[in-house]
């Protein structure tokens, strides 16, 4: 909804020679029998729409923020690319708020390229500097705050502790002998979010 107006005027204003184009349905095509779609992924169901398509260039915005990102990619749009002997994917964002997301694993990987540049690099905010000042002043922040650090700075690994269930929590490679009574013992499964499942144990004093 954001990018089909903007995607539509553009190609209107180059004399693209669109054919057929509905908003409605995301999607903008060409006299040349070339395509534009837009879709959502906010689920499994919406990212098998993909299925039986094929693209020659995808581009995935706000890739920290996606949900079942590794399935989107490795199960649906991967194999969508093999009709094209170049082919491309594109991702753009932030980073995640919390770790282990599937968007943390594609910035470490050494086959993937990366660009990096922060709101101070954006050519149309001229004094950015200011700006992310009082961004951190009104939200109660300072500078090296994780949110500003991730949102402005664009630094991988700057989680938002707010979004954990526990904080400040503490391991141990063994169950500490002092202050610690084996009270209650809980064993349950973890369906996971973007991981896998897991057995979960959990050793409680009351």
């Amino acid at each position: 909804s954001q990018q089909y107006g903007l995607c539509y005027e553009l190609a209107k204003n180059y004399n693209l020679g669109i054919e057929k184009a509905s908003s409605n349905d995301g999607e903008i095509i060409f006299k040349n029998g070339s395509s534009i779609k837009f879709r959502g992924n906010s689920n499994n169901a919406e990212a098998d729409k993909h299925r039986g398509n094929k693209y020659k260039l995808i581009i995935i915005d706000e890739i920290g923020h996606q949900k079942g990102l590794k399935y989107l990619i490795e199960d649906v749009l991967t194999p969508a690319q093999k009709d094209f002997v170049k082919h491309q994917i594109i991702y753009t964002g932030t980073p995640p708020r919390v770790p282990h997301h599937y968007s943390e694993w594609l910035w470490n990987n050494p086959k993937v390229k990366h660009y990096h540049w922060t709101m101070k690099d954006n050519p149309f905010i001229p004094n950015a500097e200011e700006e992310i000042r009082k961004e951190a002043e009104k939200r109660g922040m300072g500078a090296d705050d994780t949110y500003i650090k991730r949102e402005y700075l664009g630094i991988m690994g700057a989680y938002d502790t707010e979004s954990q269930v526990y904080k400040g929590y503490q391991t141990f490679t063994a169950l500490p002998r002092e202050n610690f009574t084996p009270t209650h013992i809980f064993i349950g499964v973890d369906f996971g979010g973007v991981d896998n499942n897991a057995v979960a144990c959990l050793l409680a004093d009351a």
